[in-house]
């Protein structure tokens, strides 16, 4: 028996891999205790990405994203919709990264009057994606992620705190073409 030569189509063989595409999509439920009181939320995110290969394992990218969360018992909901910039380390089935953004949030409630008000807050935040990539194709691949992700902003109601917020989102997917 003889062996063929078959041609090199790992994932990470530089020759082919330039480009890396990428869209991916979240929906969560959360629940916050805060003294007496429950609150439940319910978001929907997702963004898109391009990057570029500067070698074999490292992707230079930049790419949208947003994200739509409601009160589930207030209505109270926050728009946040962002651009972002970042590096990527990637291997084969795994890839963890660093990134940098900034947007707009638009915060909507209703006060004691019942009357709908409307504020925006500019917004920094950084964030360290990490994922697995489950290979469907030569070019394509299944992306099951999680990120870690840190805000920074002015509360712009009349409070006009500064505020960071902090937040682990599990249960990203989404998917990687790679050309």
């Amino acid at each position: 028996n003889q062996r063929k030569n078959k041609p090199n189509t790992s994932a990470t063989d530089e020759k082919k891999r330039k480009i890396a595409l990428s869209g991916s999509l979240l929906y969560s439920k959360n629940t916050t205790e805060i003294d007496d009181s429950k609150y439940s939320t319910s978001s929907f995110s997702g963004s898109v990405a391009y990057g570029h290969f500067l070698n074999k394992y490292l992707i230079i990218k930049g790419g949208l994203a947003f994200s739509y969360s409601v009160d589930d018992d207030t209505d109270e909901s926050s728009d946040l919709k962002f651009i972002f910039a970042g590096l990527t380390l990637f291997f084969e089935h795994f890839y963890i990264g660093i990134e940098g953004g900034i947007g707009i949030m638009e915060n909507t409630y209703k006060d004691s009057y019942d009357d709908e008000i409307k504020y925006e807050s500019n917004i920094n935040l950084v964030t360290i994606p990490a994922g697995l990539l489950i290979w469907i194709s030569k070019n394509v691949a299944l992306d099951i992620g999680i990120k870690y992700m840190k805000m920074f902003y002015k509360d712009e109601n009349e409070s006009g705190n500064d505020v960071s917020g902090t937040e682990l989102q599990i249960g990203w997917i989404g998917t990687r073409i790679f050309f």
